[in-house]
Parts: structure tokens; sequence; C-alpha cells
């Protein structure tokens, strides 16, 4: 399985990630799937721990185990499916400011970012439990 379809069947609702994985090959109807990472990306709140405004994310990840190297899905067609080092990653993806899913290890921690940061969530499992880790 793709990273990318670890990551969607993982911490999406299964109606959008049903929807997406059905899609995602389709240039136009994938960038209307990614422009709801938005403002309404369809996360699976079991697995959602939003973060306050001027929450140290880096170390948020780094804290749950995050690797050097992650993978983007993204509103920005600039970033969207790059892989690339995670600090690096959580500067583009803030500086461009589109909705994005940053993924770490994509079936246990990634990092939601909304439209200009307007709400921004770790997503995190357990990897033992399979229930959500607290931040």
């Amino acid at each position: 399985m793709s990273r990318e379809t670890t990551l969607v069947s993982r911490f999406f609702v299964r109606p959008r990630a049903k929807r997406f994985l059905a899609i995602r090959a389709h240039p136009q109807k994938r960038r209307k799937w990614l422009d709801k990472l938005s403002h309404s990306p369809g996360l699976d709140s079991r697995y959602v721990r939003w973060l306050s405004k001027d929450a140290d994310v880096l170390k948020h990840l780094r804290r749950h185990g995050a690797p050097d190297e992650c993978f983007v899905i993204s509103a920005s067609p600039e970033l969207d499916g790059a892989v690339m080092d995670v600090e690096t990653a959580l500067a583009r993806v803030m500086a461009l400011g589109y909705g994005a899913v940053i993924a770490c290890i994509p079936d246990r921690l990634a990092y939601y970012y909304g439209e200009l940061g307007e709400r921004h969530a770790l997503l995190c499992i357990d990897g033992t439990s399979g229930r959500n880790t607290p931040v």
C-alpha cells in the first residue's frame, strides 16, 4: 500500500477516504478533494489532537517519533506528493498557507494544517493500542 493510501485510509473518515481512493488518479477530481483540506478535511476525530496557535509542531512530532523524512498531501500543487525533510515540509506548508497533511509515519503519525493555519492538529495513533495519544 502506498504512503498516500495508508495515510488517507487511517486518518480520514471512511466516506472521505473511499472517495479519495476512488478518484486520486483523476487530476481534476483529486484537486477538488484536496481543496477540502483547507476547511473541511474529514479527519477521523478519534485521532485528532488540536494544537494551540503557538504550539511547537516539530517538537510534538519528534516526541511522537517522527523521522526526518515525510510525505505531503496538499492543496498546493507545488507540495502535493512531495517527499522531503519534515522541518522543510512544515516551513513550506506554513509559508504557502494551503491546507495540507504531512505524513511522518503514514499509519501512525501525521500533522494537519488548515488554510493559513486557521486550525492545525497532530494526528496520532498509539502504536500498541490504536488509541489517541495525548499531546
